[in-house]
């Protein structure tokens, strides 16, 4: 009994964790956060990859 007690007071706390940090987030946030000017190395990369296996 006393373990379902204790099982059901963690999970009652980690719930209130979770709501009150979901409270606390201030409204809407797009996906995407920061700046988006970098330069894409992977997609470079794999054009040359791609470029240089057509030339074989």
């Amino acid at each position: 009994m006393a373990t379902t007690a204790l099982i059901i007071l963690i999970i009652a706390a980690v719930v209130w964790g979770l709501e009150r940090n979901e409270r606390r987030q201030s409204g809407p946030r797009p996906w995407l956060t920061g700046s988006s000017d970098t330069q894409d190395r992977d997609l470079e990369r794999a054009w040359s990859e791609y470029s240089a296996s057509r030339l074989r």
